[in-house]
């Protein structure tokens, strides 16, 4: 009988709990794809600048 007990408390607090878990992940999986591309494309201009300014640098060190 205690069993019975666990297993239906199992079934109705928990098995609840993950489909909301599971639902949440899968609406909100898109927006951390985005964030992560908007960190990669942050990156690459970083990247671009920091190229930028070394050419600049060797410019005006060079004349």
């Amino acid at each position: 009988k205690d069993k019975m007990k666990d297993k239906s408390s199992y079934v109705e607090n928990f098995v609840p709990l993950l489909e909301l878990v599971n639902e949440a992940i899968s609406q909100n999986h898109i927006v951390i794809l985005e964030a992560l591309g908007h960190v990669s494309k942050l990156e690459k201009q970083a990247n671009i600048i920091a190229q930028k300014l070394g050419e600049l640098r060797d410019k005006l060190r060079n004349g």
